[in-house]
């Protein structure tokens, strides 16, 4: 992993029965920044067990590639579609690369 490659966990909280709106909003996301992004290099969301949050795990190449994320229309489109289905504003954690592995089966 690069030391230039930007890390980012976005925890985003549906209010009660948008679970599933707020999925398929990210889901139509994640498609365009695929399609768009060749900086992003990982980005998928997960559930925590026996909760009803959505955590995004992002990976960006570097700060560049970060910044135009956070600018895209993609993006901008995401949050005005799902602000009114979140119980709370995303809570949005830019990290540090500490230790561990990826491993990438080929």
């Amino acid at each position: 992993m690069s030391s230039h490659e930007i890390n980012v966990i976005a925890i985003l909280t549906p209010l009660e029965g948008k679970f599933d709106a707020v999925v398929e909003a990210f889901t139509d996301l994640s498609q365009q920044v695929h399609a768009n992004e060749p900086g992003t290099l990982i980005y998928y969301a997960v559930r925590p067990e026996g909760k009803s949050e959505l955590v995004v795990v992002e990976r960006y190449k570097n700060a560049e590639a970060a910044k135009v994320h956070r600018e895209s229309q993609n993006l901008q489109v995401f949050f005005e579609k799902t602000r009114p289905l979140l119980e709370i504003a995303p809570e949005i954690k830019r990290s540090s690369y500490v230790t561990g592995f990826e491993r990438v089966e080929g």
